[in-house]
């Protein structure tokens, strides 16, 4: 069997009874290729702001292995942008499942918890992804964001300039002029 059946065959049984056939017929690497392809095109779909092809590649990526951490994360981002919190949730958890503890997973499934008003569980995700990554400025970009939703406006602060150190120039500079911003100083 060539390596375009095997694709085929994964993409059109998604889940368990998917990975069962790719494993009967030999064709898991196959899976996998089909997986990672669909990835990319997602990726580049996203790049050249086409959110339903990537969608639909993120989403074949999932049917053809179900537990490809990246299209998970990917498709649960999109999730979150077009309203659908509870979708975003669900990928991120199984992007964090699948592809082990990942600090920015973490981070947006607090987002999408917060969005869903369930406060206590977008603070203990927030405190994982920071306690994964203290110093990864995206993820202290994300909790700042919540904080200032909830006007935790010192929390937010702080969070922006632990950011700011971890960041590298050009974000750094966009961080700072938040600051001025919460803090009333000319930018």
């Amino acid at each position: 069997m060539g390596l375009s059946a095997g694709r085929s065959r994964c993409a059109r049984l998604p889940g368990l009874a998917g990975a069962v056939l790719a494993l009967m017929l030999g064709s898991a690497v196959a899976c996998a290729a089909g997986a990672d392809d669909s990835y990319q095109r997602g990726v580049a779909a996203l790049n050249a702001g086409d959110m339903v092809t990537a969608m639909s590649e993120f989403t074949a990526a999932l049917e053809a292995k179900p537990a490809h951490a990246p299209s998970a994360f990917a498709r649960g981002k999109l999730f979150l942008t077009i309203g659908e919190p509870r979708l975003a949730v669900a990928d991120f958890t199984a992007a964090i499942l699948s592809g082990g503890p990942d600090a920015r997973a973490y981070a947006w499934r607090g987002q999408a918890k917060a969005n869903l008003k369930d406060d206590a569980g977008a603070i203990a995700d927030f405190d994982e992804a920071i306690a994964l990554a203290p110093r990864d400025a995206d993820v202290l970009v994300i909790r700042a964001a919540y904080f200032l939703k909830k006007g935790m406006i010192g929390k937010a602060r702080d969070d922006l300039t632990r950011a700011k150190a971890a960041a590298a120039p050009p974000q750094a500079a966009v961080i700072e002029g938040f600051i001025e911003r919460l803090e009333g100083r000319p930018p």
